[in-house]
């Protein structure tokens, strides 16, 4: 009776460049921070619409740019100043600078890019430039 040993690799299971492993899938979104808020694109037929979540935040501390197809979001959310001078028990709400990047697939007037910001959610619509809109054609016999 043969015995076969086995040397132990112990990064057999590590994830590793090339797998297909999400670890390592290409991403648009630029981290900056830990918090990365979340984001929603929709696609209508006259605009692209974007909703990013970010709570306790002002207008003001908003950045958004447009730019050779990609639109990017920044900010900052600060660490309440009010809390500062006492003893941290708990620190489970997310802060810090953020940025985050969308490739827009389509051409968009940037001329009439909105951005509107409430209740803690910026929605951003991104009007469809003509050559990219759908275009119904009629088929005759």
């Amino acid at each position: 009776m043969k015995h076969h040993l086995t040397r132990w690799d112990p990064f057999a299971l590590t994830p590793r460049p090339g797998t297909g492993h999400p670890l390592f899938r290409p991403s648009d979104t630029l981290q900056t921070s830990t918090w990365v808020p979340p984001l929603d694109l929709t696609e209508r037929s006259d605009a692209f619409e974007v909703s990013v979540e970010l709570p306790g935040l002002a207008a003001d501390q908003i950045e958004v740019n447009y730019e050779r197809g990609t639109l990017v979001v920044r900010g900052e959310k600060r660490t309440d100043s009010a809390a500062s001078d006492g003893t941290w028990y708990r620190l489970e709400r997310s802060r810090g600078a953020f940025s985050r990047a969308v490739r827009i697939a389509a051409p968009v007037n940037a001329e009439q890019i909105s951005a509107s910001f409430r209740d803690g959610v910026l929605t951003i619509t991104l009007p469809k430039a003509a050559e990219a809109k759908r275009h119904q054609v009629q088929v005759t016999s």
